[in-house]
Parts: C-alpha cells; sequence; structure tokens
C-alpha cells in the first residue's frame, strides 16, 4: 500500500530478512525509473510504503520474490492492476536485471497448479523449462525477462 506519508517503508507480517532485501531493493529500483513510468521523482519522500506478507502464509525467506516485490510496489505506485493469472519468480539487482534463482521446476508445477497461466521467469533459467512436465508447458506461457 502506498499512502502519504515521511519515505518510510514499512514491512510487517512473515518476511524474513532476504524477503526484506528484496522489498527494498524492489523500491530502489523503482526509484531509479521514475521516468520511465511517469511517477512523480519525489513519490518516496512524499509516500509512505507499507508491504505485508499475512502471517498465516508459508514461512518462507528467499531471493525468488524480488521481481514480485519490485511488481507489486510498482502496481502500487503507479496505480496499475497486475492481472491474477501471473506468477513471476527471480532476483532482480539494484539495476532492474532479473536474475536466475533455484527451485524453477518445482516453482512453475506449483504455480500450475494454481491456474496460473503465465510465468515471468529469469532468460538465464531458460534451460530449466527442459525439465518441465509436458502437460505443464502447455497450458502455461513462460516469458523470459
Amino acid at each position: 500500500n502506498v499512502l502519504k506519508g515521511k519515505g518510510e517503508i514499512v514491512l510487517t507480517g512473515k518476511l524474513g530478512d532476504v524477503m526484506k532485501e528484496s522489498a527494498k531493493t524492489g523500491i530502489s529500483y523503482i526509484r531509479s525509473i521514475v521516468d520511465k513510468f511517469d511517477i512523480d521523482p519525489d513519490f518516496y519522500n512524499t509516500n509512505d510504503i507499507h508491504i505485508h506478507i499475512p502471517e498465516g502464509s508459508v514461512t518462507k525467506d528467499g531471493l525468488s520474490s524480488d521481481i514480485t516485490m519490485a511488481l507489486a510496489v510498482l502496481s502500487a505506485v503507479t496505480k496499475s492492476r497486475v492481472p491474477g493469472n501471473i506468477a513471476r519468480t527471480g532476483k532482480i539487482s539494484l539495476r532492474g536485471r532479473v536474475l536466475a534463482v533455484r527451485g524453477v521446476k518445482k516453482k512453475l508445477v506449483a504455480v500450475h497448479s494454481a491456474s496460473i497461466t503465465k510465468v515471468w521467469i529469469a532468460k538465464e533459467c531458460e534451460a530449466d523449462l527442459d525439465e518441465i512436465p509436458e502437460n505443464v508447458k502447455e497450458k502455461m506461457e513462460f516469458v523470459l525477462v
């Protein structure tokens, strides 16, 4: 959630240290690309950003959430809805480069079972798609980023 404030980043719920880092990295990247999305360059100083991962969620702390955290914040800042049928996995650099993560096969099979039809993964993970069962591949679109 983005709300009027003083530039605070509020992280609540079930976030481990790595996920907190993911949230902050995503926000830093968004600050560096405000001109590409017609975002007020001062948005960071005049708003607070609150990211909440509910307590009831599965305890997880890993790098795979970077791209998702960045996209969620970008969505909130630009007031643009992200379609619910898209999943993402990947580490993101401070410059926005999406980096490979491990466990791609397990993640893609899991999102398939949740009726997700499109997944963004790091281009570096393209070879991992060979391990995905054909019945999963047939029903999903993979976007290499």
